[in-house]
């Protein structure tokens, strides 16, 4: 995914996420020992108004560069799959493009398939939908990736899924594929990652809400 990312949609998208967190919040950004807010600023605090957090994520999509043959070449498609930040750009860029999908399926009444997705999740790029499709893969300028050749069993993010079909009641289970692992793997966020540890709960309470 990261890769692929159209940067003009990428910052499209990111400007409306961060445009509508500023509006419902109604506050500035505030940094300071115990991590960051939209709150009244102190006067230790680091305070950043809505066009210097726009100009910052402008800054890291535009400023990506790797070094090949003695050259420094800029990433002028996507974001670097290492990157600190990439994985919250990524999800906030569908996040976006969610949240106008979903609103224009409001403005035009269509219940049955807002009900359909009300089952739907995705954590970064990955969708997991049961018995429904999730939205229209041109939105995000990408092509979905199909992981899953039956009705029953769907691997997600590290787990496998699975319905079984009863009259009553209905059976699912889920087992972990590391399970099947010689080895014991180290999980995200961990202490010895580049991953930030706001990245896991950011990202389920952007789906939450």
């Amino acid at each position: 995914m990261y890769s692929n990312l159209d940067q003009g949609l990428l910052r499209k998208g990111l400007g409306r996420a961060i445009r509508e967190a500023f509006e419902h919040a109604g506050k500035e950004l505030v940094i300071n020992k115990s991590g960051s807010s939209f709150a009244d600023a102190e006067d230790d605090d680091k305070v950043y108004s809505l066009s210097m957090v726009e100009e910052l994520v402008e800054f890291v999509v535009d400023n990506a560069y790797v070094e090949q043959g003695g050259r420094a070449l800029r990433q002028v498609r996507g974001i670097p799959m290492g990157g600190n930040a990439s994985p919250d750009i990524a999800n906030l860029y569908c996040y976006s493009v969610e949240a106008d999908y979903i609103d224009g399926l409001i403005e035009n009444k269509d219940w049955g398939r807002l009900k359909e997705l009300c089952s739907a999740a995705r954590y970064i790029d990955d969708f997991l939908v049961w018995d429904t499709t999730p939205p229209p893969e041109e939105l995000y300028g990408m092509s979905y990736a199909k992981t899953s050749d039956n009705d029953d069993d769907v691997p997600f993010i590290g787990m496998r899924i699975r319905t079984e079909r009863h009259e009553t009641p209905k059976n699912n289970w889920v087992r972990l594929k590391a399970a099947n692992w010689k080895f014991k793997p180290t999980r995200f966020t961990h202490g010895h990652t580049a991953a930030p540890s706001t990245q896991g709960p950011g990202i389920l309470k952007g789906m939450m809400q």
